[in-house]
């Protein structure tokens, strides 16, 4: 059990299963910067295999007391849909228990701010650094928070709705997200704990800008450009001088760093920040890093300049193979031609490709899931395949369009659904429904460099195995502990594995070598 230090003019922020949370990470170094002590808690981390176990009594009393004892002048939680329940059940506490303020912050309290407010004081509406910076200012001083900007505040018998900011376009003035262990915890298993692995940090994420370009119907982005009509130019970026900055400091406080992931939606689509920003990473930074891209910006330069300045990996999102249902369910333009045009360029510079799809929707038919599995099959190997259950997140238009349709209800929405505590991206699971797991099967086939995609089209075609998928599950859980089993016993040493020796150079070390297992 580590005790946490109690620090004047305090706030307490809250991240949910997320140890790498850019908001509070971010808020962390802005409100330090503003003067105040920052104490953040980091409540459950995420399972190995992306899932998220539901927390128990004792940690939640462990988060009461660890709250209790910082005595704060605000708890700020960054709330994410999923996460609505927990929030709602913990702020429950911190009034009832404690009787401090409670902000919400995120993505999921600017879209539905009044829902948030029949449990939180205040929600932060957009982005919040000079807002929180404000609050605990006036707080401190024991002044008026009733006019601050971007926060909507409960009173007895209103709410007051204070005006949205207009968006922050300088992005370098803000400070870099701390992601050391100074004044952080993890809250897991009823206990407090250090912040995980900070000290041997392998891999670095990073934001180089705010927004998104596209509005997809299905993403947070098509709300968010909303709330910020008329408030400045939604997709902004960093200069390049600042993110080289921010990565030479993370170098220097984490001496074991070797990767690096670009997180923003953005990082691949402008060729002129590309050519400036390339040539000062290679000199300055030098090290493989991951990256997403969108098809339509893909073009041999951009992935030439890339490549050249160390990518190694790229995810590019398909989500549908189905024209219409991308165009006029998912709002996105680009054509099959292309993201197999798209695809043919990341394979041919050797990089390291994954591709969203999304399954379960209720609006695609038989033939439509059809067209995304040809698309697929037609995408140059190898690659890995991210099959991503669609999650009807609040107000967003497809959810909207799904709820008008009648063919999702209230209680399919997110914030009460939870579905994503169960795994985004399902993957040889045998409670899956029958015709999910069908699909299932073969987009994981996808992912196993040794089956070729011939022999993927004719398993497709097997009656058996689509009115029995669970038969084909069963033999691609059984190779995969295989080769699971074959790896260990060659990294084990000893004469009996040395007799091994035909095979373990043969066929089974290349079965077991290319067997690329997607997730756990």
């Amino acid at each position: 059990m580590i005790n946490l230090k109690k620090q004047k003019n305090g706030i307490v922020l809250v991240a949910f299963y997320d140890v790498d949370s850019f908001p509070v990470c971010t808020l962390h170094s802005v409100l330090e910067r503003g003067g105040f002590g920052v104490t953040s808690l980091f409540f459950k981390e995420l399972n190995k295999n992306n899932t998220m176990t539901f927390p128990t009594k004792a940690e939640m009393d462990c988060f009461i007391n660890v709250t209790r004892d910082a005595s704060p002048l605000f708890v700020g939680m960054s709330v994410r849909s999923t996460h609505y329940k927990l929030a709602a059940e913990l702020t429950r506490r911190i009034k009832d228990e404690i009787g401090t303020l409670v902000l919400w912050g995120g993505v999921h309290a600017t879209i539905r701010p009044e829902q948030c407010l029949q449990h939180a004081d205040i929600v932060c509406v957009g982005e919040g650094e000079h807002a929180s910076v404000e609050l605990a200012s006036r707080l401190s001083k024991g002044e008026s928070i009733d006019d601050v900007c971007n926060l909507w505040i409960k009173k007895e018998h209103t709410i007051l709705k204070n005006e949205t900011r207009p968006l922050l376009q300088d992005l370098d003035q803000l400070p870099f997200p701390d992601f050391t262990g100074e004044n952080k915890y993890l809250l897991e298993d009823g206990e407090v704990k250090a912040y995980p692995g900070r000290s041997h940090k392998k891999s670095y994420w990073i934001m180089t800008s705010r927004g998104c370009p596209y509005s997809c119907s299905y993403c947070c982005n098509n709300v968010l450009r909303k709330v910020y009509k008329d408030k400045g130019p939604y997709v902004r970026r960093r200069s390049v001088g600042n993110v080289i900055a921010e990565l030479e400091g993370a170098q220097k406080l984490f001496p074991e760093l070797s990767f690096i992931a670009f997180e923003d939606d953005v990082f691949a689509m402008n060729l002129e920040w590309l050519k400036d920003f390339a040539p000062k990473y290679k000199q300055l930074i030098n090290k493989p890093f991951f990256c997403y891209c969108y098809p339509s910006s893909v073009t041999e330069p951009l992935i030439q300049i890339l490549r050249d300045a160390g990518a190694t990996q790229i995810t590019m999102g398909i989500q549908a193979g189905s024209p219409f249902i991308r165009r006029e369910c998912y709002g996105r333009r680009e054509t099959n031609q292309e993201i197999t045009r798209a695809a043919q360029i990341l394979n041919k510079f050797g990089i390291q490709c994954s591709y969203d799809i999304i399954l379960d929707s209720k609006i695609e038919s038989e033939a439509d899931k059809q067209m995304t599995f040809d698309l697929v099959s037609e995408l140059p190997r190898p690659f890995q395949l991210h099959t991503h259950t669609l999650t009807h997140f609040p107000e967003t238009d497809l959810t909207k369009m799904l709820l008008e349709k009648r063919l999702i209800g209230e209680d399919d929405v997110e914030d009460r659904k939870q579905k994503s505590y169960q795994r985004w991206t399902p993957q040889l699971d045998l409670k899956r429904e029958k015709e999910n797991l069908y699909w299932d099967n073969l987009y994981y086939m996808f992912g196993v460099n040794f089956i070729p995609t011939k022999m993927i089209l004719r398993t497709s075609k097997i009656k058996l195995f689509k009115h029995a998928p669970q038969l084909l599950t069963w033999i691609l859980i059984a190779t995969k502990h295989f080769c699971a089993f074959w790896n260990r016993l060659m990294r084990a040493p000893g004469y009996l594995f040395r007799k091994l020796s035909p095979w373990r150079n043969g066929a089974g070390t290349r079965l077991a070598k290319t067997y690329n297992v997607q997730g756990n």
